[in-house]
């Protein structure tokens, strides 16, 4: 601490501190009416109050939920898959266009978060995905600092009331399966064009397996003699199917060995059949 005697008969006095974050020296200063050692010893308390306030004030932010929104979809991009960026960007959208615009992220509570949730007039679905996105954002908003706890983690989502026509729904779509889809298949299979992706379909149906993970298939992954196929990975072809290639699965849960039924077995045999067939044709 250094003081100065101005001109009135005052003594101002002064203290230097870092700012952490640039690592430049600062100062604060307050005015007394004396110089004495009494006046040192306020002076010296009024100054460290001071630099405790502006170095607490380096810890917090001004920043909007829509700042903070941005930040954090850039960095979740580089931590997802191409496919996952293209699914969730219109979720993501909706958000920075709909919820807290122009708020600060640190006088966003529960409270409103929930009455975003209870007022928005979109389908089931989508507020799941927004619900999700939030909770991420104000995750990643709590371990950079901006926050000190998620307040969408307590937000809850309206509970969802099972509805006759939702019974009947899934009753409906089973007997589709026998009345319209296996037809269609039989149909399909007639047709030399479409006999392959007749067998894809099937395979779909009866084992579980989603699209990317069929696709992504390799005669390595079959073990006929077990009667298992392993499902390690997915094709991502967000930039078209030329340029598609094959991906990881999102989460461990990915990785799986799955029992085969003897349908599944005849379609693999078949699938496997006509690929050898075809490549032996273009040779």
């Amino acid at each position: 601490m250094w003081v100065e005697e101005l001109p009135n008969g005052k003594y101002k006095y002064f203290e230097r501190y870092k700012d952490t974050y640039t690592e430049k020296w600062k100062r604060v200063s307050v005015t007394l009416n004396s110089g004495s050692n009494r006046a040192k010893k306020e002076s010296q308390r009024l100054l460290d109050d001071k630099i405790a306030e502006k170095m607490a004030g380096l810890n917090t932010t001004d920043a909007s939920f829509n700042d903070v929104l941005d930040e954090w979809w850039e960095f979740h991009k580089k931590r997802i898959r191409r496919t996952s960026i293209s699914s969730m960007t219109s979720n993501v959208r909706y958000v920075a266009e709909n919820f807290a615009i122009n708020v600060k992220i640190a006088n966003i509570d529960t409270h409103y978060i929930q009455r975003f949730i209870n007022d928005a007039d979109i389908p089931r679905s989508i507020i799941e995905r927004v619900k999700s996105i939030l909770n991420l954002t104000f995750d990643y908003a709590c371990t950079i600092g901006y926050i000190d706890s998620n307040p969408a983690r307590q937000a809850k989502l309206p509970k969802k009331q099972q509805t006759m026509e939702d019974y009947d729904k899934i009753r409906n779509k089973f007997l589709e399966i026998d009345t319209k889809l296996l037809p269609l298949l039989a149909e399909l299979r007639k047709q030399k064009r479409t006999y392959r992706n007749v067998i894809l379909v099937e395979f779909l149906f009866v084992s579980g397996a989603r699209i990317g993970e069929a696709v992504a298939l390799e005669t390595c992954n079959y073990r006929k003699d077990g009667g298992y196929l392993d499902i390690f990975g997915t094709l991502d072809s967000v930039q078209g199917y030329k340029r598609a290639k094959k991906e990881p699965p999102k989460t461990p849960a990915g990785y799986r060995s799955n029992k085969l039924t003897n349908r599944e077995i005849e379609l693999l045999d078949e699938a496997i059949q006509i690929r050898d067939l075809n490549r032996s044709l273009s040779r």
